[in-house]
Order: structure tokens, then C-alpha cells, then sequence
């Protein structure tokens, strides 16, 4: 057997680039769970330069308006979440590190918490294997477990129309005057939404089948795969006259480009 021996330089290594550290869904101010200052200080420690904070598939529904959101791996249940706070929270703890978030483009957000199945009463809120069945809306559960319930819930319930428009109004909110100030510097990376090539398994209580183009969000939007598109707020949020317009042109753009593209570059997107 071949003997291994690593040996570690440590005079002569080279320091690793700062920009390399980032944490997913770091921290979240959803429910009654908000970060504690334990976990500021070892993101902190960690040397974190980017987090990315719209919670993955807890994103798709975020209505920024009535701070809540559905949650698609929990029942498609509504709870509150507050990306305002997190936002200031992060410009506080960690001055200079950014955050990414999302814009909703499934067409649909979170409108109410009154018709949430109640897994409190089913098992005490415990984690079975049949937790993505669409619940909310009257839906029976199938006991046997899996992804599809006896009844599946009415999402018109818990759900309204949310156009790209609405999605984007959320940075005259944080940047605009009057608005929360935020500094558009520190926010400055969002996301078109997240994973849209798997919506049907993931948002399948609006979207059953996955189409060639996803021709439910509204103004459209290409079906890109893996590809995950990043828009870089600075400088068009500085330069573009109106940021929400900016955006909707955007993803007018991806709709006609088609699946070839996988990225474009308007001075302003990378892949």
C-alpha cells in the first residue's frame, strides 16, 4: 500500500480571496425564528462576504407587501416573513457584506395564513414524509405518505395574482424616496426567482406541468435549466430612470431570447 504524506507550507501559502465566503439562507426572520447575535458574530468570524437570503423555495411566494410567505416544503402553509428586517439586519451586523434576494415570478403570492392546514393538531408540527403535500386550502392528507394528498388544497385560498410588476415595486420600497433607505450597494445581486425549471415539483399547486416557456408568470420567462441569472443592482439602479421597468424589459428580454442563451449581458447580467 502506497504510503500518502501531505505536507502543509504555512510560511509560504497564499492567502485565500475574501470574495470566496458566502453563506445560503443564512439567517431568516420567518415564524418566531430570528437570528440570535451568536450567529452574527460567527458569520462575522467566518469572514463572509455574500449571503444569500430569499430562502430558496421559500422566496417563490414572498408578497413584500404583507410580509409572508408559503412554503411549499411545509404544507403550502403561510407564515410571516419579514425580508425588510433581515435586510436592515443585514446592513448592521455585517456593514459591507451583500445579499441576494429574488424576485417572485411563478404569478403568485402569498395572501393569507387563515386556511394554513393545521399540523399542529395532525402530529404535534412533526416532519413526516408527507409534509410537501398540498395542504393549505382544506386538503386531506394521504396518511400513506408522498407528495400528493388525498384532497389537495384550494390555493386560490392562500394565494393572489402577483405580476412581475409587483415583484419589482419592492426596490422603490427599499431604495426609493420615500422608501426604507437601504443601500442599494449592499443589496445589490437578485435573482430571477428560484429553480423555475422545477416548479412542477416544487409549486405544483399552481404549476402541474413544467412548459418549454413558462408562459404562467405574467410577461413570460425562458425555461433556462440549472442556469441561475444574477442582476447586479449597481450601477443600473443608478443609471435606469425607472429600476421596475428596467426589470420588466429584463425579463421580456429572457422570454424572447430562448433556451440557447444562457446569458445576457446588457452591461448588467452575468450567468
Amino acid at each position: 500500500m502506497t504510503e500518502i504524506i501531505i505536507d502543509t507550507d504555512l510560511v509560504s501559502s497564499i492567502p485565500v480571496s475574501p470574495f470566496l465566503y458566502g453563506m445560503n439562507s443564512a439567517f431568516t426572520y420567518q415564524r418566531d425564528r430570528n437570528a440570535t447575535r451568536l450567529e452574527w458574530e460567527k458569520a462575522r468570524e467566518a469572514g463572509v462576504r455574500l449571503m444569500r437570503l430569499c430562502a430558496g423555495n421559500n422566496g417563490t411566494k414572498y408578497n413584500w407587501q404583507k410580509k409572508i410567505s408559503s412554503h411549499p416544503d411545509w404544507y403550502n402553509n403561510v407564515y410571516p416573513d419579514d425580508w425588510d428586517t433581515a435586510a436592515r439586519a443585514l446592513e448592521k451586523e455585517l456593514p459591507g457584506v451583500s445579499g441576494m434576494w429574488c424576485f417572485q415570478l411563478l404569478g403568485k403570492a402569498a395572501s393569507s395564513s387563515g386556511y394554513n392546514f393545521n399540523d399542529k393538531g395532525f402530529n404535534d408540527e412533526r416532519w413526516w414524509e408527507g409534509v410537501e403535500q398540498n395542504l393549505a386550502g382544506y386538503g386531506v392528507p394521504d396518511m400513506r405518505g408522498g407528495n400528493r394528498a388525498l384532497r389537495e388544497g384550494d390555493p386560490s385560498l392562500y394565494l393572489m395574482d402577483w405580476p412581475v410588476d409587483s415583484s419589482v415595486a419592492l426596490l422603490n420600497h427599499w431604495f426609493a424616496t420615500p422608501g426604507l433607505g437601504l443601500d442599494k450597494q449592499i443589496h445589490q445581486y437578485w435573482n430571477l426567482d428560484n429553480e423555475p425549471d422545477i416548479w412542477n415539483v416544487t409549486h405544483d399547486d399552481v404549476m402541474r406541468e413544467q412548459l418549454p416557456v413558462l408562459t404562467r408568470l405574467g410577461v413570460g420567462l425562458s425555461e433556462f435549466g440549472e442556469r441561475t441569472f444574477l442582476l447586479d443592482a449597481l450601477p443600473p439602479f443608478v443609471k435606469a430612470p425607472d429600476a421596475r421597468r428596467f426589470v420588466i424589459e429584463l425579463v421580456d428580454e429572457l422570454r424572447s431570447a430562448g433556451q440557447e442563451v444562457n446569458s445576457l449581458t446588457r452591461g448588467y447580467l452575468s450567468a
